[in-house]
């Protein structure tokens, strides 16, 4: 975040469905800062977890832009769980593929 930005509000949200708390941070730029943790155990999440992922921010950010019409469709928070699962899911394919399963899948 660059030193003209100013953070207007911070929310910690709870979704149950997905097992996570998550933090969202608006700022006066337009810009929002996302960090999540998956569990219930909010003093630890407050303490450990609260600081923006600029990756998934930004994720998130080409993500509003890329499905728009899905969006539509979902509170503002639904549409970030579901950008966390899809951030999620591209991780853990990008890090757990083998490159000869990768070499295969080509």
């Amino acid at each position: 975040m660059s030193d003209k930005e100013k953070l207007i509000s911070v929310s910690h949200v709870w979704m149950p469905e997905s097992d996570r708390w998550i933090n969202v941070k608006t700022y006066n730029t337009g810009m929002t800062g996302i960090s999540y943790m998956q569990g219930d155990e909010y003093e630890l999440f407050k303490e450990k977890y609260c600081e923006v992922d600029k990756d998934l921010s930004n994720f998130y950010q080409d993500m509003k832009n890329e499905l728009g019409l899905y969006r539509a469709k979902l509170t503002e928070i639904e549409f970030i769980d579901k950008v966390i699962w899809i951030h999620h899911m591209a991780e853990v394919s990008r890090t757990w593929v083998t490159p000869i399963k990768r070499a295969q899948i080509i």
